[in-house]
């Protein structure tokens, strides 16, 4: 059998295993530090073959994507998007960041899954739980939720989300409830805490006309943002 690196977020471990991987050349392989010493020991044994780990990455909208991706890709991941965002309201702004996230995934060769928009799934997890902040932890656990299911089924070995890069959500929560789905689901929570990169992919986002949203998504943090600028 042959000697198999599996890569996830920078760290390798080996497996024996017969499962059909691209085979590739010492030649071929230039990486830095842990990886390159393990290369070099495993060369003597023959053959290497490479396993990138798969990630399902949920997505909020085109500019939370940006950075993330970056991250991600350059610790090894192997990225697709998952666009569940049935919060999203009205239907038309559904519609500008689901064009938005189309686009700049086209752009950059990103896979992405676009699950049906129902938003009458939102609106029966937040019932009568609409006031901040229980909506929003609600929100954020049934999206997650349905991103680690469909990372399961379709064989991704982590799930993560770029509602990791907004300095406008509770970090903590986020990770806590992502470990929690991943405990019930069996499905690694890739954390990472990606807001230092916020603003530079903002500003590249504007600068390239990718469409920006005002709020959140869901008709009440769009209310609560017509509020405050009525007060200004």
């Amino acid at each position: 059998m042959s000697s198999i690196l599996k890569v996830r977020a920078g760290r390798v471990c080996f497996v024996q295993s017969c499962i059909q991987e691209r085979e590739v050349s010492r030649s071929e392989v230039f990486l830095a530090g842990e990886f390159r010493a393990v290369m070099r020991e495993q060369a003597k044994t023959g053959p290497v073959k490479i396993e990138i780990m798969k990630l399902l990455l949920h997505t909020c909208c085109a500019p939370c994507l940006i950075h993330p991706l970056e991250k991600l890709s350059e610790k090894g991941f192997k990225v697709t998007g998952l666009f569940y965002n049935p919060n999203v309201h009205p239907f038309a702004e559904y519609q500008n960041r689901r064009q938005a996230v189309e686009d700049y995934s086209k752009g950059v060769g990103l896979d992405v899954i676009y699950p049906e928009y129902v938003p009458s799934q939102y609106f029966q997890e937040v019932n009568l739980k609409e006031k901040n902040p229980d909506r929003c932890s609600l929100c954020w656990t049934f999206r997650l939720n349905a991103t680690a299911k469909t990372a399961k089924e379709k064989g991704f070995e982590s799930f993560s989300t770029t509602l990791l890069v907004s300095p406008y959500q509770d970090q903590e929560l986020l990770k806590k409830i992502g470990e929690g789905i991943s405990q019930v689901e069996g499905v690694n929570f890739y954390y990472e805490d990606f807001r230092p990169g916020f603003k530079k992919a903002h500003d590249l986002a504007k600068a390239h006309g990718v469409y920006c949203q005002k709020y959140c998504g869901c008709i009440y943090s769009e209310i609560e943002r017509c509020k405050k600028s009525a007060k200004h």
